[in-house]
């Protein structure tokens, strides 16, 4: 909605880059761009006064604007905003830390997708493990990959990146399914029937699978991916593209 004028916020994006910025930098009439994306919109994308921008505070809120001034940083004046919806329900993905940097792919396509919290977890076939100093850099990776990712997929809602936990930690009381190749219910059989819950959890094993003892301890429902094996990043993106779109929130 518009700030008590007649103008309508337009059904679709407009044309122009999209941005997710902290509040901090969002005034009643202008947002002002960082370093980093004042270079990006000036420099590389060659944005002028006047050219359409898309906004979004990583919290639900859009803004349309438009090029107000260009100097060392850049400003942009707001011509309209809304507030959208929070997804309902809310997806969580459990992910067994795969070795290299493979969760940073992981995160980057889950984020597109829209999944709305990450959650990496340290399973016993986990051949990465990080720790200590470790682990806070690859926390800040990844979320500075879900950052780039929401940035380009135009998504209002920044994703919530979990601090890494054991697997037995990474857990409680929670709704949903949890991938293994034992199971003998299909995925596509259980998670249509999630879609009535705020919030519901999919969890997806490291390299080297879960062993029995670890898909008890989610208390989620075990499911099957098919025939084939999947490596982990292939299965965490799979399964939340096909959970998002049994409960109505894809496609």
């Amino acid at each position: 909605m518009s700030d008590g004028s007649d103008e309508r916020v337009p059904r679709e994006a407009p044309g122009g880059p999209h941005f997710v910025v902290p509040p901090a930098v969002i005034g009643d009439e202008h947002i002002t761009l960082g370093d980093e994306d004042s270079h990006h919109l000036a420099t590389v994308l060659r944005c002028g006064p006047g050219d359409p921008v898309s906004v979004a505070d990583g919290m639900g809120t859009r803004y349309w604007t438009r090029v107000a001034e260009i100097g060392s940083v850049v400003a942009l004046a707001i011509t309209a905003h809304e507030e959208v919806p929070t997804p309902r329900p809310a997806l969580r993905v459990v992910v067994g830390t795969p070795k290299g940097k493979k969760l940073d792919d992981i995160v980057r396509q889950l984020t597109e997708l829209g999944v709305d919290r990450i959650a990496p977890a340290i399973a016993a076939h986990s051949e990465s493990r990080p720790s200590g100093e470790g682990a806070e850099r690859a926390i800040d990776r990844w979320r500075a990959v879900a950052h780039a990712a929401a940035k380009q997929s135009r998504r209002a809602y920044l994703p919530t990146i979990e601090p890494i936990a054991s697997w037995a930690e990474a857990f409680d009381d929670e709704r949903g399914v949890v991938c293994w190749e034992g199971a003998t219910t299909p995925l596509i059989d259980e998670a249509g029937a999630l879609s009535d819950h705020r919030a519901i959890t999919l969890a997806v094993g490291p390299e080297g699978g879960l062993t029995r003892e670890e898909v008890a301890a989610t208390g989620l429902a075990p499911v099957g991916l098919g025939d084939t094996v999947l490596r982990t990043e292939t299965a965490a993106v799979a399964a939340a593209a096909v959970t998002l779109a049994l409960v109505s929130r894809l496609g």
